[in-house]
């Protein structure tokens, strides 16, 4: 498919061809008349120098043209409406992940030091606890009446946090992985939960209701998330983030020798020019990678998938394989033309009128 923009050019110098034969029509008419009137004087031969002057001034801006038409744009704003089975991001600036609770059948979390609950409990020689030092953490209400529920709530996760969410192999479940932030998300529970501490603590209770508050034992947590009844869950609409990522890497052993693999994590989508006005329709397994990116991010989860939107500027955008992938970054000539082409298309016109015109003249002299 021809691009846009060479159609445009191609008009654009259709219709100059059109002007200048006319003005060549003109032209001789007007030297039958010079001719038909010897009294006529020519004007002297200009110094051969400004000849030249001329003709490199207006032979400038041919490598520019030259330059716009095979080179990429360095950059350019895209907006990406996918589905994927992994996404991974670097928050842009301090925000609440959630912007209300987020309802779940069950939540699991690891990495953790320490379990602030929100009732005494007491350990084997019947002494009470008040924090759980545990590693991990599951609480369920998959089992107890409808009226209970796990709500995670409100995460504010600090900038340069590296958040990773992926889909299981069961509808409705996700993990979701926080580094680079020493973060303590609470866990709001009502009604009857089963609370799971490894090697700790296992029991049912009724919450009327309570709250945990999770300790990391490190800059790094991981929370497992079932959603209620296959509802869907939102996080904040337009999250600042960049540096994000459609991959998972996947590690095999190839003898002896532990391997790692990036597989893609699209699903379908498509991606979205709009300077350009174009889109490119992704299928499953289509392979998309960023130099880099930055811009504003919405995510659902949902059943089996996590639906996202992009919106912002990325860089290096590129697809296949990361040995051997190819660019789809727009031309600089397209972005040019399609963000200045009240300004270009006039300026074009001039230039080529006036490169005739002096084409003209320097062969009168030359």
């Amino acid at each position: 498919m021809v691009p846009s923009w060479i159609l445009q050019v191609a008009t654009i110098v259709g219709g100059i061809a059109a002007v200048i034969a006319l003005w060549e029509r003109f032209r001789r008419r007007r030297r039958q008349g010079h001719l038909d009137h010897p009294w006529v004087r020519t004007r002297p031969k200009p110094a051969r120098w400004k000849l030249w002057t001329v003709a490199t001034a207006l032979a400038l801006p041919v490598p520019v043209v030259v330059f716009l038409a095979i080179t990429r744009a360095t950059s350019t704003d895209v907006s990406l409406v996918l589905s994927l089975s992994g996404v991974s991001f670097e928050l842009s600036k301090e925000v609440p992940l959630l912007s209300e609770p987020l309802r779940l059948a069950e939540l699991g979390a690891s990495g953790l030091e320490g379990i602030e609950t929100p009732m005494e409990w007491v350990d084997a020689a019947g002494n009470p606890i008040g924090v759980l030092e545990a590693s991990a953490l599951f609480l369920s209400a998959a089992q107890a009446p409808s009226t209970s529920a796990v709500y995670l709530d409100d995460v504010v996760l600090p900038i340069e946090t590296a958040v990773t969410i992926q889909t299981t192999d069961y509808p409705g479940e996700f993990r979701a992985s926080f580094t680079q932030a020493r973060v303590e998300p609470s866990v709001s529970v009502d009604g009857t939960i089963e609370v799971v501490a490894p090697a700790v603590l296992e029991a049912t209770r009724e919450f009327e209701p309570g709250k945990f508050r999770l300790i990391p034992s490190t800059d790094w947590i991981t929370l497992d998330l079932v959603l209620l009844n296959d509802s869907a869950g939102s996080f904040s609409p337009n999250l600042q983030a960049g540096d994000l990522e459609l991959y998972r890497v996947d590690r095999y052993r190839q003898g002896t020798a532990p391997k790692d693999r990036m597989v893609s994590t699209v699903l379908s989508g498509e991606i979205y020019f709009p300077h350009l006005d174009r889109r490119l329709r992704l299928e499953d397994g289509d392979e998309l990678w960023f130099a880099g990116s930055n811009g504003e991010i919405d995510l659902t989860l949902s059943g089996r998938e996590i639906e996202l939107r992009f919106d912002g500027a990325v860089s290096g955008l590129r697809t296949g394989t990361p040995e051997l992938s190819r660019s789809i970054m727009p031309r600089r000539g397209e972005v040019w033309l399609a963000r200045y082409a009240l300004v270009t298309v006039p300026v074009g016109v001039l230039y080529l009128i006036a490169l005739y015109a002096t084409v003209r003249w320097w062969r009168g002299w030359a």
